[in-house]
């Protein structure tokens, strides 16, 4: 059994630190605030949004390479199909994390000098703009999680619970995407749903990086 190189496994760790504290800073406005609203917290969060964004190139490129070294592992790992899962995986993470630098830069570019210009309508459209790539990120990262278990459940590495985790998981995010279309608070990007739509793929994030460092094949599918 093949050890997932540590150098691309560390990246991907910090990278999804990064990712989530960049997350947390980057408290922008929701589609039910006034342009008024927006302006304000756009205003207000300039200083931690370039931080975000900072922190944002800093995570892509980490992604990268973690997602470079999953897809080599994944080809050597996995006794069937291996090749084309970590060609997928690779694809469907640099989609989401181009979406996402979208979706951040949008926020802070454009998005912040209107704020301070005073242009609302276009500040809303903007806003709207940058919600909904953020969404759309949902749907490339479920792609993700989804290849990544179906490789699990092809190779003894991996326990026999974690690619049902991994599926369950793709349900819950593409759930949380019904944001695209509401503006209530609680499924909007932001609200409750969705935070706890993308909690269990973080949490299947969390556990494959424990798994990988581990690097000990498990013994469930002994061949």
């Amino acid at each position: 059994m093949e050890r997932f190189p540590l150098p691309p496994l560390f990246a991907g760790i910090a990278a999804g630190i990064l990712f989530a504290a960049g997350i947390v800073t980057l408290v922008g406005p929701t589609a039910g605030d006034s342009a008024g609203e927006m302006a304000r917290k756009l205003s207000d969060g300039r200083s931690w949004a370039l931080a975000a964004l900072f922190g944002a190139g800093l995570w892509s490129m980490l992604g990268l390479w973690f997602l470079s070294g999953l897809r080599s592992w994944l080809r050597l790992t996995v006794p069937s199909g291996g090749e084309d899962l970590g060609t997928a995986a690779f694809a469907a993470g640099t989609l989401a994390i181009g979406l996402a630098l979208i979706g951040m830069s949008l926020f802070y570019g454009a998005t912040y000098e209107l704020a301070e210009q005073g242009g609302s309508s276009a500040l809303r459209g903007l806003v709207d703009a940058a919600n909904a790539v953020m969404m759309l990120t949902k749907f490339p990262a479920a792609l993700l999680v989804a290849i990544v278990s179906i490789a699990a459940s092809k190779c003894r590495f991996f326990p026999g619970w974690f690619p049902i985790l991994g599926f369950a998981a793709v349900v819950a995010l593409i759930a949380s995407a019904i944001g695209l279309f509401t503006t209530d608070s609680f499924t909007q990007f932001g609200g409750a749903l969705d935070f706890y739509g993308t909690l269990p793929a973080a949490l299947w994030g969390l556990l494959l990086m424990v798994l990988l460092y581990r690097g000990e094949p498990s013994p469930r599918l002994a061949r």
